[in-house]
């Protein structure tokens, strides 16, 4: 009752407030917020082992992003309007920021990413999705990684606080490296009309200078509910046959290096 509770406020706070000054809520929250990790758990459950802790954080942090989910929708959502005249104008001028915004990023071809090692797909997937208020045209879909991956530049384009105590070496199929940081509980929405938008930590890597990238993996798909990772569902229609085989999603174990 008590976190329906929360949430109910934090949505009639929310619509008080500005975009802009929700977005940099959320960001303070956010920083504030991973910065108690260490504190709540040796307080409340300083015997657990490092594997329960983990356990015990993430199911934690996804109570949190629930009771933030009405701030994070409303910071990132279309800009409403009262009338059709105004709703246009603004629409358009909110395009043309964005247009700007993205125009100043040289993004990376997916088929030209020499950031990292590449463990030779012949074709790469990706989606479109905003991270924060900033539009990733083309955003991989590694169904390898243990991790998802931002750049460096990129992240603190975005004033993104890098833990670089929190070092790790990633594992995927598009990448194979060592990481210079993680930034923490980053907010990615998908979606048009209908969103969805949730938070996780990204590895940073460096990166090549005004070439962003951004790798979205397997945490990432189940947190956003992706049917073959949540349905451990691996389906095919191969010559007018539809196959199905059980899929298997193997948490890693990472560790600082």
């Amino acid at each position: 009752m008590l976190p329906q509770v929360i949430t109910s406020l934090v949505e009639s706070f929310a619509k008080t407030r500005q975009k802009e000054e929700l977005v940099n809520n959320i960001n303070t929250i956010n920083v504030e917020y991973s910065g108690l990790k260490e504190a709540l758990l040796s307080h409340f459950i300083p015997k657990a082992s490092a594997k329960n802790r983990e356990k015990i954080w993430d199911q934690l942090t996804k109570k949190f992003n629930e009771i933030l989910q009405p701030m994070m929708e409303l910071a990132y959502s279309p800009v409403a309007s009262p009338s059709e005249v105004q709703k246009s104008e603004i629409t358009t001028q909110t395009q043309e920021k964005n247009e700007e915004k993205n125009e100043q990023i040289n993004w990376t071809s997916p088929m030209e990413i020499n950031l990292i090692k590449l463990k030779a797909p012949d074709d790469i997937a990706t989606i479109k999705c905003r991270i924060y208020s900033l539009l990733v045209p083309s955003a991989i879909i590694d169904t390898g990684s243990n991790k998802s991956v931002i750049t460096e530049n990129l992240a603190k384009r975005l004033g993104l606080e890098i833990d670089r105590d929190n070092v790790l070496k990633l594992s995927g199929v598009v990448c194979d490296s060592k990481t210079v940081g993680t930034v923490h509980n980053v907010s990615t929405t998908i979606g048009e009309n209908d969103t969805c938008t949730v938070s996780d930590a990204f590895a940073v890597i460096e990166g090549e200078k005004n070439k962003p990238l951004v790798v979205l993996g397997v945490p990432w798909l189940d947190k956003v509910g992706w049917d073959p990772i949540v349905k451990r569902k691996f389906k095919v229609t191969y010559k007018g046959k539809t196959i199905n085989i059980p899929l298997s999603a193997h948490k890693s174990t990472q560790k600082s290096v």
